[in-house]
């Protein structure tokens, strides 16, 4: 417990550290510090993460260098592999430096939704931290812009609204 306790002091200053540098950096530079320093505080070597991931140890290196930065998938894999090794405050922390870094999507269709499993993972996080009255008010508002949707789409469609719930 007392090594936890270490590691997540650690990275508070960490991130301390980084928030006043912050306007000086890339997110993406951010990212590939946070990851770099969680691995290091944790123990696990790129080679291992490479390994278990199924890609080249190279790939590794350069995400954690910030000479490249992970898509969606690969993001994924990794917060799947660190999630039951890193805190759960080290594990938001870096989803929200990778949604907040990760570059804009195409303007296509495809590309223009907003999704992934990242992005829903820091929602779900984000979610669970708020208290009862919080998160009723959310699903309502989520409620009232699903409704909105498909009233825009049936009205898109050339077709009468669906009636109010």
């Amino acid at each position: 417990m007392r090594r936890w306790a270490m590691v997540s002091a650690e990275i508070e200053q960490f991130k301390e550290r980084f928030s006043v540098t912050a306007t000086t950096r890339s997110g993406g530079e951010q990212f590939a510090r946070a990851l770099r320093q969680i691995l290091k505080l944790h123990h696990l070597p790129q080679v291992e993460l490479a390994e278990e991931l199924g890609v080249r140890q190279q790939t590794i290196s350069r995400i954690v260098h910030g000479t490249v930065f992970p898509d969606e998938e690969l993001f994924d894999r990794i917060a799947e592999y660190l999630r039951v090794r890193i805190t759960e405050d080290q594990y938001e922390w870096l989803l929200e430096l990778y949604v907040s870094a990760r570059p804009e999507p195409a303007p296509d269709a495809a590309a223009a939704r907003v999704g992934g499993d990242a992005l829903e993972a820091l929602f779900v996080a984000k979610f669970r931290n708020l208290i009862p009255h919080q998160q009723l008010e959310i699903m309502r508002r989520i409620e009232q812009m699903t409704r909105d949707n498909e009233e825009q789409m049936a009205r898109n469609a050339g077709l009468e609204p669906p009636l109010s719930r």
